[in-house]
């Protein structure tokens, strides 16, 4: 198969998959479903674009940056949308990369070496964008913090103020601490969130918690590497039996 051949049949099936999100769309009910087969055509469309102004070599960047912009607009024209719905948008448009990644991996006419060619190509791009994009999310990020705890947000609204979900503010924030900024953190109801540590003081509270999330962790691995994997059941067994004579 040319290259030709194969941009051809792949703008065939992208068109096709498109109409296929848009009578789901027409037909669907359950919104997270919807929301779903929104972020699957948005995928497919960058597939499409891309495919028919001849740029299949740019599309993998171009699909990250096509996906924010479907995201926002998604978020405009479905204001009702919550963390959870946004996740399922997430997963559509995640679908249809890994498709087309699918779609190179198993196709018979491409030689292994092109295989390899196209899908590490792909992997470049994709790094690079999703590299450039965490990096000006980092940065914003930073930007919304305030120094001290006095002005401490929450994950939940740095995430609304950043357009991305909970998870992603975590791993932002350990960002931030690996290049050398002094993020805090505390659970404290009244204080509860992100801030940018200012004293001594906040160091220590925002330090407490970790290490003991450490020390629970070390724990749970040293009782976990102490137990005896051939009798636990029978050893078990007997505890249990223990306790409910008792």
């Amino acid at each position: 198969m040319t290259g030709k051949e194969f941009e051809q049949k792949l703008l065939r099936a992208t068109t096709e998959a498109k109409q296929e999100m848009n009578d789901i769309l027409e037909d669907e009910t359950h919104l997270p479903s919807q929301y779903i087969a929104m972020g699957l055509k948005a995928g497919i469309m960058a597939v499409e674009f891309r495919t028919k102004h001849n740029q299949l070599d740019e599309l993998p960047i171009d699909v990250v940056k096509r996906y924010n912009k479907a995201k926002q607009v998604t978020l405009k024209l479905h204001p009702m949308m919550n963390e959870t719905s946004v996740s399922d948008f997430d997963n559509g448009f995640q679908l249809a990369v890994r498709a087309l990644s699918q779609a190179v991996v198993t196709s018979e006419k491409l030689s292994d070496n092109t295989k390899l060619n196209v899908l590490h190509a792909f992997e470049e791009q994709l790094i690079a964008g999703l590299t450039m994009m965490l990096s000006n999310k980092v940065i914003a990020l930073y930007n919304l913090l305030s120094i001290g705890a006095n002005g401490a947000k929450t994950r939940k609204t740095l995430a609304g103020l950043l357009n991305i979900d909970v998870r992603t503010v975590s791993v932002l924030s350990r960002q931030l601490i690996n290049a050398g900024v002094p993020v805090g953190s505390t659970r404290n109801s009244k204080q509860a969130g992100l801030f940018i540590i200012e004293n001594q003081d906040e160091l220590n509270k925002s330090t407490y918690s970790v290490e003991n999330d450490a020390l629970e962790s070390m724990n749970r691995i040293h009782k976990l590497r102490g137990i005896d994997l051939d009798n636990w059941y029978t050893e078990f067994t007997a505890q249990k039996k223990q306790l409910q004579n008792m």
